[in-house]
């Protein structure tokens, strides 16, 4: 009797994805598979935010992973069972869902944790690219043909002005005449970039700002910028695997509080909030 009074929910409609490309939605590639590629073979302790042998918090580079911890997956496999999520030392795992294409929900010890995707993948790849960049450890990816790209002329000289920073960014360009350029290599990890549309987007970078006085200063001013770019989007859609894995890096950041341009990258409402906010106390 009690059933009759609900009626079947209907069938799900899913959302298109936005605009592909690496600073919108997909591409052709799939995000998971795109960055379970972008770190070369011998780096699984590296950044590899969908790699089972890449170490939690307690774990040590190289450790295989135990029956305790996870089931054993080769490491170049996307294929996250949706019970693998994020675990650290004497800490409950977390466990998210994703709403509106844009935010995970996960349960803590204290409440509910709500989560801004792309504002935590931001600060994830940020501090990654960093922390490359200050061991001088990008990896760059050659393309097997240097793709050509036509700038402005003001675009043109102020990328090629700035190649040596572009270099230790892992992105090497080369003057290809007139307001032509030729990008080579691009970051390893960032294996799905389109070359011309990052290039477009440094030269509308380095052409519209103030630069910063320093070389350091600049660096990391473009750091802020390709982590924005290459970071997932609010309204792109996330299978449970790259949900878990998001989740999982969350633990592995000095700031996972805060996206490098100092947005929150999290809310938590606690248990006695919860609560309130239903009259229960």
């Amino acid at each position: 009797e009690v059933a009759s009074w609900f009626k079947p929910s209907p069938a799900a409609q899913f959302k298109n994805y936005p605009e592909p490309g690496y600073a919108g939605g997909r591409s052709t590639v799939d995000w998971s598979e795109r960055l379970a590629a972008s770190v070369p073979k011998g780096h699984a302790s590296s950044f590899d935010e969908f790699a089972l042998s890449s170490p939690s918090i307690g774990e040590t580079p190289g450790e295989p992973i135990t029956p305790h911890s996870a089931p054993e997956v080769p490491a170049s496999s996307t294929a996250f069972p949706t019970e693998i999520v994020a675990k650290a030392v004497d800490r409950r795992p977390l466990r998210a869902l994703q709403v509106h294409d844009s935010y995970l929900i996960a349960e803590t010890d204290e409440g509910m944790m709500v989560i801004d995707q792309h504002a935590l993948h931001e600060r994830i790849l940020f501090e990654e690219l960093r922390d490359r960049v200050e061991r001088g450890a990008v990896e760059s990816q050659k393309l097997l043909i240097p793709e050509p790209v036509h700038l402005s002329a003001a675009e043109a000289a102020a990328v090629i002005e700035q190649r040596e920073t572009l270099e230790k960014l892992g992105i090497s360009i080369e003057p290809f005449g007139g307001d032509t350029v030729l990008v080579a290599s691009t970051p390893a990890m960032l294996s799905g970039v389109d070359p011309d549309r990052l290039l477009r987007d440094l030269a509308e970078h380095l052409r519209s700002r103030d630069l910063p006085p320093t070389r350091d200063a600049l660096l990391a001013d473009l750091l802020h910028m390709i982590a924005c770019k290459a970071a997932v989007k609010a309204g792109q859609k996330l299978t449970p695997e790259e949900v878990a894995a998001l989740v999982e890096r969350r633990h592995l950041v000095a700031d996972s509080h805060h996206c490098p341009h100092g947005r929150p990258t999290a809310l938590v409402f606690t248990k006695s909030e919860l609560e309130r906010q239903f009259g229960r106390i």
